[in-house]
């Protein structure tokens, strides 16, 4: 029988919320012009991906270093050895924002389909980088409560301000939603303060020698933790410099749906590696196999009940949009397919982390990358958009493949230890 505590529960619950905001966002974005969804899934793209890119990986650090300690007072010293690393992640980020500035104001490469400059959109994602450690921090501590208002706040925040400019202004699409991904990360960033003054979050340690450790650790985490962000945004950065934006927007109202599902996946994944992955440390492969079956179990039952009311909502849209045809139902089907299979294996991908192995758990997500990007390469030219999705549906099998393999190795490691004794 699978058994969740209140707070995975309370965070299925936040997620399901803030996937509705999102998915209401999308229809009054959708409503406004078919354009205009694709200019949104290229901004939140780059806000995501650049948002990532500027932790360096040190959010994953920081939280793979709380959940193994115990003891509070022990979490506050991790934290106050580690703020002058933090220092220095948001300096850089900074500097290699204003670098990424000036190339966008020479180059603007993807000016044909966003008429506006890129560099307001960096601002905000060195919010949402800081923000990102932050949540991190603050899950580590399990300081639940303020993670659910986070998950919450952040669409909300980014709902009502593109309702508000919609209808009450007449600025571009382009500035107004730039402008609404800043504003959520700011709100998002002044409902944490509290929270940081209470952890000593602003209290610097200058241990040159603390810092040099938490730089190596991050490092290896930094490739695990953009190409994460990455794997479902490849082809939207193909897509706006190839195609017209009326002919991929069909695809990407599938690829939003897909987004969703994900998003209860990652949810499983953090609880289970939150409350579980210390298993794999420890050598109690018995504990951690036994409670991935029910944690994976679960997973699977419930992205079947998603993919299911994602093709009737399409059915409803199909009557109200007539952009949308059954070529987005097609898409999603190829995208699903092979989602159902990684919805299961999905809540054990932070295995290598969990064990430590920073570098194995970047390979990870690495490979994800370059088989979606080997795929869309492969394919682009023969069959156009229809190569996006199938390219995503190769990259969760591959996924999938990886997992298994090394749930198959802590299988036979779990044999050996149990002939051991």
């Amino acid at each position: 029988m699978i058994n969740l505590d209140k707070k995975a529960f309370l965070f299925i619950i936040s997620n399901t919320i803030s996937l509705v905001l999102g998915f209401f966002l999308y229809l009054a974005v959708v409503f406004t012009s078919e354009e205009n969804l694709a200019k949104l899934m290229f901004t939140y793209s780059i806000h995501l991906i650049l948002g990532a890119i500027l932790t360096f990986g040190s959010n994953l650090y920081l939280f793979n270093g709380l959940t193994q300690l115990k003891n509070y007072k022990f979490k506050l010293n991790f934290i106050q050895n580690n703020n002058f690393f933090v220092l220095k992640v948001i300096i850089i980020s900074l500097i290699i924002v204003i670098v990424l500035s000036v190339l966008d104001l020479i180059i603007a490469p993807y000016r044909k389909n966003f008429n506006l400059s890129l560099w307001p959109l960096f601002l905000g994602s060195t919010l949402l980088a800081l923000n990102k450690i932050i949540y991190f921090c603050f899950l580590g501590f399990k300081f639940y409560k303020k993670c659910y208002s986070i998950i919450i706040l952040r669409p909300l925040i980014l709902f009502l301000s593109v309702i508000f400019f919609i209808f009450k202004s007449d600025l571009s699409f382009e500035i107004f939603i730039t402008v609404s991904f800043t504003l959520a990360e700011m709100f998002v960033l002044f409902i944490s303060l509290n929270k940081l003054k209470k952890i000593n979050f602003f209290k610097i340690n200058f241990d040159k020698k603390n810092n040099l450790t938490s730089i190596k650790s991050s490092l290896k985490l930094f490739g695990d933790y953009i190409f994460a962000e990455i794997i479902l945004k490849i082809d939207i950065f193909f897509s706006m410099i190839k195609f017209e934006l009326k002919n991929i927007s069909v695809y990407l109202i599938s690829l939003v749906f897909i987004e969703g599902m994900l998003t209860f996946t990652i949810v499983f994944r953090n609880y289970f590696s939150s409350k579980y992955g210390k298993y794999i440390i420890n050598n109690n492969f018995i504990t951690y196999l036994d409670n991935f079956k029910k944690i994976a179990g679960l997973s699977f039952l419930i992205t079947i009940s998603l993919i299911v009311c994602s093709l009737l909502v399409l059915f409803i849209l199909k009557i109200y949009l007539s952009f949308i045809d059954h070529t987005v139902l097609f898409y999603l089907l190829i995208m699903s397919i092979s989602y159902l299979i990684y919805s299961i294996f999905g809540v054990s991908e932070l295995i290598f982390l969990n064990s430590n192995n920073y570098l194995k758990q970047t390979y990870y997500f690495l490979t994800a990358f370059f088989v979606q990007l080997f795929c869309i390469i492969s394919l682009i030219d023969k069959i156009g958009i229809l190569s996006f999705p199938i390219s995503i549906s190769v990259m969760f099998l591959s996924m999938s493949l990886f997992i298994f393999f090394e749930l198959i190795k802590i299988k036979k490691n779990k044999q050996n230890s149990i002939k051991i004794i």
